[in-house]
């Protein structure tokens, strides 16, 4: 071999055994950082974990916390529909009352239709009725204060009598019998009328002015004329107060009101003739 080759073969085989080591020293320094690299996977790999472990116990907290706020709320929403259940049942049996109230109700509007049409058709009887009474108190009434005025006077034939012979004695039965015990009346007026001189004083039922009708009394305006001999005629208004009783009609009391009309005969004396004298002559219960 010549030192050529020799040369040659020297730097091929430095060259191998550099290449050698520097293949070994990489291959050590891979090794090497593969190591370091697998020691910090597992450290991240760890600190992963225990992220995940933090993780996994926050959430199972969450979760617990949530499933106990569902619980809650379940209950909340059980209790709920159990109310809205009640409260659909409540307002059912209210619809129902309701129905059958209206029901009633209608029911009840028929019937006052009913005892409304049959009211007015009793207020129609009763106020027929109640007419026909006040129009037979009316009659009743009026018969008596004729025979009440009439009972004060003398027939036609008896005036002329007792003018022409005198001696006619009044009969009182018919006053009477229109009089009680407890009837108030001038008994002066009464004595005029009836006693030894009624000739001079005349009394005569002209109308009446009113009439009204209260329980069991009557009272009425009447106009009645007098006539006293030698004096003068004066129409006065007077009320009568008449009780009744059982049909019955009694003189309860007859005032006088006042004098309408006065016609004082031409004598002398008589020039100042007034009401209050004509009262005073001829009697009353309260002028």
């Amino acid at each position: 071999m010549t030192l050529k080759e020799m040369n040659k073969f020297k730097i091929i085989r430095n060259k191998k055994t550099i290449l050698f080591f520097l293949l070994l020293n990489s291959s050590i320094s891979m090794a090497q950082s593969k190591k370091d690299q697998i020691e910090t996977l597992k450290l991240r790999i760890d600190s992963l974990n225990s992220v995940i472990y933090v993780e996994r116990n926050s959430s199972s907290q969450n979760i617990l916390n949530l499933d106990s706020k569902i619980s809650v709320l379940e209950a909340k929403i059980d209790s709920l529909s159990l109310m809205l259940k009640n409260n659909k049942d409540s307002l059912y049996k209210k619809e129902l009352e309701c129905s059958n109230f209206n029901t009633t109700f209608g029911k009840i509007n028929n019937d006052l239709a009913i005892l409304e049409t049959r009211l007015d058709s009793l207020k129609k009887v009763q106020s027929k009725n109640i007419e026909e009474i006040n129009n037979a108190d009316e009659i009743i009434a009026s018969e008596f204060v004729k025979k009440f005025y009439s009972s004060l006077e003398l027939t036609p034939e008896l005036n002329k009598k007792h003018y022409s012979e005198g001696g006619v004695k009044f009969n009182m039965n018919k006053f009477n019998s229109c009089i009680d015990i407890n009837s108030i009346y001038s008994k002066k007026r009464i004595s005029n009328l009836t006693g030894d001189y009624h000739d001079a004083f005349n009394i005569k039922l002209l109308n009446f002015d009113s009439l009204r009708l209260n329980n069991n009394i009557i009272e009425l305006i009447a106009i009645v004329e007098y006539q006293i001999y030698e004096v003068g005629t004066f129409q006065n208004e007077e009320k009568l107060i008449i009780n009744i009783n059982q049909g019955n009609l009694t003189l309860k009391k007859w005032v006088d009101l006042k004098v309408k009309k006065m016609v004082v005969a031409e004598y002398e004396g008589l020039e100042n003739f007034k009401e209050v004298d004509f009262y005073k002559m001829l009697g009353s219960l309260n002028k």
